[in-house]
């Protein structure tokens, strides 16, 4: 994938449209519920990402392909959308790009 279309993809799939989401770095998500954080590492050359959670008692990471994140993420309870009049108008339009490397 590329630079570009990564930072839209992310924006428009998780930064722009959850709750309690912030951008750490260019590749990685924080996700914040009650106490727990949950860091998501993205890797553009194999379009797959690494869910952290930062009070796991053992070294426990969930990988999974970009395509797939929203649906892990509804799995995990950590997509929460937030009402549209709170997102910013480009993140409510679809990503057309490709996930795919």
């Amino acid at each position: 994938m590329t630079v570009d279309n990564f930072a839209l993809w992310k924006f428009k799939t998780i930064e722009g449209i959850l709750k309690n989401v912030s951008s750490f770095d260019f590749t990685s998500t924080l996700i914040t519920k009650g106490f727990e954080t949950y860091k998501i590492h993205y890797d553009l050359a194999t379009c797959t990402c690494t869910i952290e959670d930062s009070i796991a008692l053992e070294d426990k990471h969930i990988t999974c392909s970009f395509k797939d994140l929203p649906a892990k993420l509804q799995e995990m309870g950590l997509y929460e959308r937030r009402p549209e009049s709170e997102c910013n108008a480009n993140a409510l339009i679809p990503f057309t790009g490709s996930v795919e490397k």
